[in-house]
């Protein structure tokens, strides 16, 4: 986390071509027909099918900051879900982490969301810290999470990827 913060800030142009989304070529045409297409206008991006909604948001947490996990290879508090139930997990697509220096650490495919930021403060009771992760892999730790649930096992990073 601390090496994010010390990265220097980037543009979402920066982030994009960091992230090897879309190549030099494709952002100069970009930016010569209107520069905001790649500020305020970034959804665009995606209706145009230059970006995905996942990769749009990934490049976005870049240009916030925000650290990235792999939520699959994380291994969950066995209480977290005690802080973010389940069902409110699976409802904002995230996957609460766990609970460091009395911040509460979530997934989200969003977490630039400011509404969902506050909403997920306001249910869990905690200061929210999101971090990024695919919507593909929060949906399968979701899955997985909810298969151990019913079963009665304790939450169980071997179940992810098993």
């Amino acid at each position: 986390m601390e090496a994010v913060y010390r990265q220097p800030v980037v543009c979402l142009r920066e982030a994009l071509l960091q992230l090897q989304m879309v190549d030099e070529e494709v952002l100069e045409t970009l930016a010569a027909e209107d520069p905001e297409l790649l500020r305020s206008r970034s959804d665009e991006l995606v209706d145009r099918l230059l970006l995905t909604e996942d990769e749009l948001h990934r490049a976005l947490a870049r240009v916030a900051g925000v650290a990235e996990v792999d939520v699959l290879a994380f291994e969950l508090d066995p209480h977290v879900f005690d802080r973010l139930s389940l069902s409110q997990a699976q409802g904002y697509r995230v996957v609460p982490l766990g609970l460091a220096n009395g911040q509460l650490f979530v997934a989200s495919c969003v977490p630039t969301n400011e509404e969902q930021y506050h909403q997920l403060c306001s249910l869990s009771g905690h200061s929210v810290r999101l971090v990024w992760a695919s919507g593909e892999s929060i949906d399968r730790c979701l899955e997985v999470q909810g298969r151990i649930e019913r079963s009665g096992h304790a939450h169980s990073a071997d179940a992810i990827v098993g």
